[in-house]
């Protein structure tokens, strides 16, 4: 297994190939070989049954893991360009390649996330020091591999819609400084809006965050340079009602102030907030 993602990493994908399908054919006869039946009748035995239940959960779970690095390797060796053709090209997001890789990443999560249930479901007493120890380390490689094949398989399914494959897309960038610490990181003092559409991405200027304090006729370009009457700011008065969550000793100022918008520690709740302003101050919603 570690050979085979080693390779898969390396873009040696028929290495990877060939190792993933040996450590899956290896972990199959381990679990059903004549001494594996045996193990499976010490089963029903109390206390060395715990053992044999533990050795043969543990080659089931690396013939899932083996199946999940067999359908990344394949799917990758299956995208044009391999691993580089997953890279971004000339500001444009590979929106075909994560469209073809998709359905290998769905198959590897499955994998992985059956390969969790078996050894989670293994006895924890009355088992052998070392098959225990390689249950746990199992855990432990399975609790770190998980969460990224989740990732990996949410963001080949969002990707196209995100990149504008159905139609322009338009975000709101905000770019923090940590000279002045925030909640989510530093303080927000500039802000852009990109346009993806059909994996091109485009970023306009930056603007002060400043400017979104004050709003303008529906269209950032037409904001002017001088900024208009003060009475003109959005007020505490006008704050929408404070997302679920949020505690209230923050006041309204996230929700009224660009500049105060991520002192939540919360990128979700502080993306609102901004979000929200920007629509107050252009009519456009993002």
């Amino acid at each position: 297994l570690r050979e085979g993602q080693e390779a898969l990493v390396d873009g040696r994908l028929d290495e990877a190939i060939s190792r993933f399908e040996q450590a899956r054919d290896a972990f199959h006869r381990a679990g059903s070989q004549p001494g594996a039946i045996l193990l499976k009748a010490e089963g029903f035995i109390p206390f060395i049954g715990n053992t044999s239940r533990s050795v043969i959960g543990l080659a089931n779970a690396g013939e899932h893991v083996a199946e999940a690095g067999l359908s990344v390797s394949n799917g990758v060796k299956a995208l044009p360009g391999g691993l580089d053709g997953l890279a971004p090209h000339r500001g444009r997001l590979p929106l075909e390649q994560m469209d073809l890789l998709a359905p290998a990443l769905s198959l590897a999560r499955a994998e992985l996330e059956a390969a969790q249930a078996v050894t989670d479901g293994l006895p924890r007493s009355f088992v052998l020091d070392q098959v225990n120890q390689a249950r746990s380390l199992v855990e432990q490689r399975l609790d770190a591999a998980v969460p990224l094949v989740r990732s990996a398989d949410e963001l080949a399914r969002a990707l196209p819609s995100f990149g504008g494959a159905d139609g322009p897309r338009r975000y709101l960038v905000a770019a923090q400084n940590p000279a002045e610490l925030r909640g989510t990181g530093g303080l927000i003092g500039a802000w852009a809006i990109m346009t993806c559409r059909d994996g091109q991405m485009s970023l306009t200027a930056f603007r002060n965050i400043k400017d979104m304090a004050y709003p303008g006729k529906g269209d950032p370009k037409a904001l002017p340079v001088d900024l208009p009457d003060p009475d003109q700011r959005l007020q505490p008065s006008d704050a929408p009602p404070q997302p679920p969550g949020v505690p209230s000793y923050y006041g309204p100022d996230p929700a009224v102030f660009p500049v105060d918008s991520n002192v939540v520690p919360q990128v979700p709740i502080a993306a609102r907030f901004l979000l929200g302003q920007y629509e107050y101050a252009y009519g456009e919603r993002l």
